[in-house]
């Protein structure tokens, strides 16, 4: 695929911000409303408020988990370790400051809490807020924090695929890293699993784009489902999980209406239920970003979570040249934000 590494992650990290600009302006709205008020197709562009399309929680949480990644590679901690998740869990917390404004700390450790804008309140998710709230650290997979299954986890850990080159370190230690940072929040299985498939989706997209999208996600899939078995043998979610993934990829290959595929997968407000829909979208629109952000965030349930993950695969897949030249995003808030997050981590996973 004629595209660099580079515009790899910065098409994954803008896309996502993109398809969750788009989605957050409908995301509390049912479909039928979406399309009285945008036409039969829905909403098709970013729309301004006060001269920029806002990005939601989604978006910031994403920032702030590759701000993460960055200050565990400052620290030299080993992926996955005890030290990697508190430097994660740190900036996590840090991202929770800027809603709450609760701790009064001394040190901040990314640039990103200098930035005003992402002190704004887009509706963060009430999992999250509540599991950083606490002072007990973070949930793991021993001890988990609650038993949530939320979309909190799986929207922000694309930059986990991103980071961590398969030169470097294997698959299955990208998907437990996947894992153990939805972790940190969501408890359910259904919660952290969904992270784990799209931290190996993104990585394949990035790293090894000439296997076509169709496998990466395949391969995702199938590597998380065993990983799951083996540790959760009599979990029955599962199955039920990698059904629903096989589910979406088999109605990506049909003519059916995506509005009527949509409804078979879920409206989004669970981890596997939105990276279903993203999925869904991303393979069946894989070469048209526009279409498939479309296709994303017109529904009833989570559009900004569904558009911020499918923007996150398709634009790893395509690269930002390739997205920005379908999809307008002059106006995307904090487009240079983004841009800097995703050239700052490119940066850091080729640092020995």
């Amino acid at each position: 695929m004629e595209r660099g590494m580079q515009d790899a992650f910065r098409g994954c990290l803008v896309g996502g911000a993109a398809g969750d600009a788009l989605g957050y302006t409908v995301e509390f709205m049912k479909l039928k409303e979406i399309q009285k008020k945008y036409g039969p197709e829905g909403i098709r562009e970013l729309e301004s408020q006060t001269g920029r399309a806002v990005i939601s929680d989604d978006t910031q949480m994403t920032l702030f988990t590759g701000a993460g990644l960055l200050e565990g590679k400052r620290r030299g901690a080993e992926l996955n370790s005890p030290q990697w998740q508190a430097a994660l869990w740190e900036l996590m917390k840090e991202w929770y400051d800027t809603q709450v404004f609760s701790r009064k700390v001394k040190k901040r450790y990314s640039w990103l809490w200098k930035v005003k804008a992402l002190h704004a309140r887009r509706a963060p998710g009430l999992t999250c807020l509540s599991a950083l709230s606490g002072e007990d650290g973070p949930g793991t997979l021993e001890e988990p924090v609650n038993n949530s299954k939320g979309c909190g986890g799986v929207m922000r850990v694309a930059p986990v695929g991103l980071f961590y080159s398969p030169e470097r370190y294997t698959r299955a230690e990208i998907l437990k890293a996947g894992v153990l940072c939805a972790a940190q929040t969501h408890g359910h299985v259904l919660g952290f699993l969904p992270a784990a498939v799209l931290a190996l989706i993104v990585n394949g997209a990035v790293y090894e784009p000439e296997k076509g999208l169709e496998k990466i996600i395949r391969e995702a899939v199938d590597e998380t489902a065993d990983f799951a078995v083996e540790l959760f043998p009599e979990n029955v979610q599962v199955p039920k999980f990698k059904g629903l993934m096989e589910k979406a990829m088999v109605l990506s290959k049909t003519e059916e209406n995506p509005e009527k595929a949509l409804k078979e997968l879920g409206e989004g407000w669970t981890g596997d239920e939105a990276l279903a829909v993203a999925v869904y979208c991303a393979l069946r629109f894989r070469e048209d970003f526009h279409k498939a952000m479309t296709a994303a965030v017109n529904h009833d349930g989570d559009s900004d979570s569904t558009g911020a993950v499918a923007g996150n695969i398709l634009g790893a897949y395509l690269g930002y040249e390739k997205i920005s030249s379908s999809f307008s995003m002059e106006n995307l808030e904090m487009r240079e934000v983004v841009l800097k997050m995703a050239d700052e981590l490119y940066q850091g996973s080729r640092e020995s």
